[in-house]
């Protein structure tokens, strides 16, 4: 998985304004953003500020690394306004360097997954390992003893090396 950003910045016809950025979503790590879609983003922003009439356009363009202070401010914004994003501060975390990448284990029937966190059942009081598809984004759980444990004499995950 990656984290994909892209940049904008409007034209009039005076000149062209400051570049913007803005976090897309998170990707599988091998999909490109295309241009169909990256003129798609810049018709939402049209919509979303209701540009003036001398607006022209804007220049939009994926971004692979935006500015430390953008994504720390980001950062901040993810955390303190809503826990739906808590994934995307993970991963803006380990884009400033504040956290370690998550481990990825390969399923016993197939399948690459990477461990989110652990958790306490609420309940039972039991670990429970979250953990998601690296292909699909399904984020599962399961009994800690179980993550790591066998299934008729076979490791159900391994770790990837």
């Amino acid at each position: 998985m990656r984290l994909v950003f892209y940049r904008y910045r409007q034209n009039f016809s005076s000149g062209k304004g400051p570049w913007e950025y803005r976090i897309y979503g998170l990707v599988g790590d091998d999909r490109k953003i295309g241009q169909d879609e990256l003129d798609e983003m810049a018709e939402e922003l049209h919509r979303e500020y209701d540009w003036s009439d001398k607006y022209r356009g804007c220049d939009i363009e994926e971004v692979q690394d935006p500015p430390e202070d953008w994504l720390r401010r980001e950062l901040e914004s993810c955390e303190r306004t809503s826990s739906a994003r808590i994934d995307i501060s993970s991963y803006l975390r380990r884009m400033l360097g504040e956290a370690p990448l998550p481990k990825r284990y390969h399923h016993f029937k197939g399948g690459i997954y990477e461990v989110v966190c652990e958790a306490k059942h609420s309940e039972t009081g039991e670990t429970l390992v979250i953990y998601r598809s690296v292909e699909t984004l399904e984020t599962w759980a399961r009994p800690r003893e179980m993550f790591y444990g066998t299934k008729d004499g076979v490791p159900r995950f391994t770790e990837e090396t």
